[in-house]
């Protein structure tokens, strides 16, 4: 049976909570101009990307080029910098995301990207921008929406490069990892 499938990094316990303090603290801005959905911290993820419905078949090969990438790389240094509206190009924002910066995180998407490609597994949207959705809500124009931009300053190391499933229901999508693939050898 087919599943929906991507590749993320899930973030350590003790970041999520010091990212759920910053998003409490950022609430007032908002508040009575937008409704979000805050989503739960146990699917707050990087996603490296994201393949939809895909065969049994296709995910063993996801998860080889998974394993070839993760094997490659020291423990990526991860920077989640600022709160912001997203996406932060369109021209309405549907989310609140956390930015996240990191060369490291840019390295092993280009290899993953290579690895993928060479097993001919395409990815539904090859742009990587680099990002963990917070909360949903109704689309909205920037301009009817106060600046946000609450600095969080907070970095981590990524232990694993992680095949997920993604199940939709109406209340939300619930992510359950599939399969978790340690950076440079790290057990």
């Amino acid at each position: 049976m087919d599943k929906r499938v991507f590749a993320g990094i899930n973030l350590p316990l003790e970041t999520k909570a010091k990212i759920e303090a910053a998003l409490f603290e950022a609430e007032p801005l908002w508040k009575g101009i937008i409704s979000p959905r805050i989503l739960d911290r146990e699917n707050w993820h990087i996603t490296m990307g994201f393949f939809g419905k895909k065969s049994e078949a296709e995910i063993e090969l996801i998860k080889e080029a998974i394993e070839e990438t993760a094997s490659a790389f020291p423990l990526p240094e991860i920077k989640l910098k600022r709160i912001v509206f997203g996406p932060t190009k369109a021209r309405e924002a549907r989310m609140i995301w956390l930015e996240v910066e990191s060369k490291d995180l840019k390295n092993v998407k280009e290899s993953f990207d290579r690895n993928l490609e060479k097993r001919g597994v395409i990815l539904e949207n090859k742009k990587f921008s680099p990002h963990i959705t917070l909360a949903r809500f109704e689309p909205i124009d920037f301009d009817r929406l106060p600046p946000l931009k609450k600095e969080v300053d907070l970095d981590f190391r990524a232990k694993s490069l992680d095949l997920m499933e993604s199940v939709l229901s109406s209340k939300g999508s619930t992510y359950t990892l599939i399969s978790e693939i340690d950076f440079g050898g790290v057990k």
